[in-house]
């Protein structure tokens, strides 16, 4: 089924006059349809258009894509992460570096990278620019940043 933007019209002064998108589910498809839509439109998750529903799901949804591109630049599949250890150095390289580069929550990063509670990812992510984090993870957030 394809993917369908809806708007929403009302009757005003005689005329019609497109509403503020604040209702959820304003733009039906699946997750590749509206990454697709963030890119060709630049969807800001700051916009008001959004209701508070959406703008969590455009959030996460460009964390996801950040993140995507980050277990590519270290070779890494996305199933890695559910056999790896929660304190992992590229777990942490990448929770630290996500945390640098967006403004992904912890529960989000603790939730998608099992890295335990947010409070663990606070705590990893401190190390790190501290630099108590460790050579190998200090190599890893060199690679994820060229």
């Amino acid at each position: 089924m394809p993917a369908i933007w809806l708007g929403k019209w009302r009757r005003a002064s005689g005329d019609f006059r497109r509403l503020s998108i604040h209702e959820p589910g304003l733009a039906l498809g699946g997750v590749g349809y509206k990454q697709a839509l963030l890119r060709d439109h630049q969807v800001l998750a700051e916009s008001k258009a959004w209701e508070n529903a959406g703008a969590k799901e455009v959030r996460e949804l460009q964390w996801q894509a950040a993140l995507e591109g980050m277990l590519c630049k270290l070779e890494l599949g996305r199933d890695q992460s559910l056999d790896d250890r929660k304190a992992a150095g590229w777990k942490v390289a990448v929770a630290a570096q996500l945390k640098a580069t967006t403004n992904a929550s912890n529960g989000w990063l603790a939730q998608t990278l099992r890295m335990g509670k947010p409070g663990s990812v606070s705590t990893y992510v401190s190390q790190v620019r501290q630099g108590k984090a460790g050579v190998e993870v200090e190599r890893l957030i060199r690679i994820l940043e060229d």
